[in-house]
């Protein structure tokens, strides 16, 4: 379910969430934001995958939580416990692209 935020509040005076870049080596082509609030974050990037289904393209999504921390948007270290969640998507309708 897409969270639509009315008044974000303090969330005004802050970087947005979508110049958040993520490693090298992953040049996303879109981003959604799940979920925020003002100290923290998830975010879905996708990437054109090089394989299609039924000639179509297609993307790989990955979910990364950030944290509001020194002023800035920093991605949260992932623990042992933790996973970073990658899926294969058909479709990225809906998403913001850069």
């Amino acid at each position: 379910m897409d969270e639509v935020v009315t008044d974000p509040g303090p969330v005004r005076e802050r970087p947005p969430l979508a110049l958040l870049g993520v490693g090298a080596g992953f040049a996303s082509d879109a981003f959604r934001i799940e979920s925020y609030a003002d100290d923290s974050g998830i975010v879905r990037f996708a990437r054109k995958a090089r394989e299609t289904v039924d000639g179509q393209p297609t993307w790989v999504g990955m979910r990364l939580a950030v944290v509001w921390r020194e002023n800035d948007w920093k991605l949260r270290p992932v623990t042992g416990e933790q996973q970073v969640q990658i899926d294969s998507l058909r479709s990225i309708e809906g998403w913001t692209r850069w």
